[in-house]
C-alpha cells in the first residue's frame, strides 16, 4: 500500500483522517513539521498531507513549497478548514496535488487522495517517457493516468491537451505512436500497474475499480498489452515495470513494420533486377519484338505483378507488352 504522511496537530482532525485512510494506506502522523522532517529523512513517502494553515497560512505556505522542493515525485494534499481558505490557497503555484476542506467524508478524503496520488504518478510517468517516445505520447499518457475513469474519452483526451481528434490521431500518426484510444488504455494499464506493485491492492480490487467485469478480464488486457501477468506486476515496480512493457512492445511493433516494409523493398528492387536483364537478354534475340520503349513501359513502377515469383521457371510480366510475348519462358 501507499506510505502516506500527515502532518495534523488537532488531534480530532488527525483521528478522523487517519480512520479514513488506513485501510488502504500505510498512515504514517505527525503533530508538527519537524517530525515530519525526521520521517522524510528515512522513510520514502507516497504522499504528504499537510494541514495547510499550521502555525499559520504563511509559514505553511513556504513549508509545502519545500516539500514540493524536496519531493518532486510525491503526491502533495493540504487540509484547510473553510471553503474560504480554499479560495485563497494557490495550489498550482506551490504544487499541492490535491485539498481536503473542513470535515470532509471519509470517502471524500480517500476520493481526495487517490485523486492526488494519480496525479503525482502521471507526472512520474511523464518522466519516465520523456526521451522514450516521441512527443505528444508522454502528455498524452500522463493525462490518460491522471484521468482514468468511466468518462474518459478521445474527445475529452484531446480538448485536455488543446487540440482536436483529428489533429491528435495526426500528430500520433506521424510520431510512430498508437492511436489515442490506444494511448488511453496505456493509462488503465499504468494506474493497474501501480495499485497492485506500489499499493498492494488485491487484482479484484483493481479489476472492479478501472472497469472490468472480472479479474480475468484484466489479467487478459494486461497480458495482451503488455505481456507481463498481474502476478508478475505485483511483485515487481509496478508502475515501471508496466511503463517499460508498453514502451518495449510499441519500439518492436515499429521495428518489425519497418524491418517489413524494407524487406518488401528490397524484393521489389530485386524483382526490377532481375526482369531488367531477362528483358536486355531477350531483346538481343532476332525477332523478339521487344523495342527500347517497351523495355521502359515494363519497368515502370507498378509493370510488375506482385505475385510473381522470380524463384519460378517461368516468369509473367503484366501490360500489353507482356501479352505480345515479352515474357522470357522456361528453356
Amino acid at each position: 500500500m501507499a506510505v502516506l504522511a500527515i502532518l495534523q496537530p488537532d488531534a480530532r482532525v488527525e483521528a478522523r483522517l487517519s480512520q479514513a485512510l488506513a485501510d488502504a494506506h500505510a498512515v504514517l502522523l505527525h503533530t508538527d513539521w519537524s517530525e515530519l522532517e525526521l520521517t522524510l529523512r528515512d522513510v520514502i513517502v507516497d504522499a504528504c498531507m499537510v494541514d495547510g494553515e499550521h502555525p499559520d497560512r504563511e509559514w505553511a505556505v513556504r513549508r509545502i513549497y519545500a516539500l514540493r522542493e524536496r519531493l518532486p515525485e510525491a503526491a502533495i494534499v493540504a487540509c484547510l478548514e473553510s471553503e474560504h481558505a480554499e479560495r485563497t490557497f494557490d495550489r498550482g503555484a506551490l504544487g499541492v496535488d490535491g485539498l481536503v476542506v473542513g470535515r470532509t467524508r471519509p470517502h471524500s478524503v480517500r476520493t481526495a487522495v487517490d485523486r492526488a496520488l494519480s496525479v503525482a504518478r502521471a507526472r512520474r510517468t511523464r518522466r519516465l517517457l520523456d526521451g522514450r517516445i516521441a512527443p505528444p505520447g508522454p502528455d498524452v499518457v500522463a493525462w490518460a493516468l491522471e484521468n482514468v475513469g468511466p468518462e474518459t474519452s478521445v474527445e475529452r483526451l484531446a480538448a485536455g491537451l488543446g487540440r482536436t481528434p483529428a489533429s491528435l490521431r495526426n500528430d500520433l500518426q506521424r510520431a510512430g505512436l498508437p492511436s489515442p484510444v490506444r494511448l488511453l488504455l496505456w493509462g488503465r494499464m499504468i494506474q493497474a500497474g501501480a495499485w497492485l506493485g506500489e499499493d498492494g491492492r488485491r487484482v479484484e480490487e483493481v479489476a472492479f475499480g478501472l472497469g472490468y467485469s472480472a479479474p480475468t478480464s484484466l489479467a487478459r488486457a494486461m497480458k495482451l498489452h503488455t505481456g507481463l501477468t498481474p502476478a508478475e506486476v505485483l511483485r515487481g515496480d509496478g508502475l515501471a515495470a508496466v511503463v517499460a512493457a508498453l514502451v518495449r512492445r510499441t519500439v518492436d511493433a515499429r521495428a518489425a513494420r519497418t524491418g517489413g516494409e524494407s524487406r518488401s523493398r528490397r524484393a521489389t528492387s530485386a524483382k526490377v533486377a532481375f526482369f531488367g536483364l531477362a528483358l536486355l537478354a531477350t531483346s538481343t534475340q532476332p525477332g523478339s519484338g521487344a523495342t527500347p520503349e517497351a523495355v521502359a513501359t515494363l519497368l515502370r513502377p507498378g509493370a510488375i505483378e506482385p505475385a510473381c515469383n522470380v524463384n519460378s521457371p517461368s516468369t509473367r510480366l503484366v501490360g500489353d507488352e507482356g501479352r505480345r510475348g515479352l515474357a522470357p519462358q522456361a528453356r
